[in-house]
């Protein structure tokens, strides 16, 4: 095999595991985007699961309300 030859290969090998790693870290930042989302789905879930027991809360102690004798 030529040197000029083992040069192109060897160029031709470090790219190659170059596109795989970068692929691996896409892949990586892929997972890490999804679970990021599900996070921020799972809060926003839970977030308004909040809101809706402080609103119910607060409108069964507001005076006036049904069932509740106003002062």
């Amino acid at each position: 095999m030529s040197k000029l030859l083992a040069q192109r290969m060897g160029k031709r090998t470090i790219i190659v595991t170059a596109l795989r790693h970068n692929q691996r870290l896409f892949a990586t930042l892929a997972k890490s985007k999804d679970v990021a989302l599900g996070l921020g789905k799972d809060y926003n879930a839970e977030s308004s699961k909040l809101w809706a027991m402080v609103a119910t809360s607060h409108i069964a102690k507001s005076p006036g309300c049904m069932g509740n004798p106003s002062g």
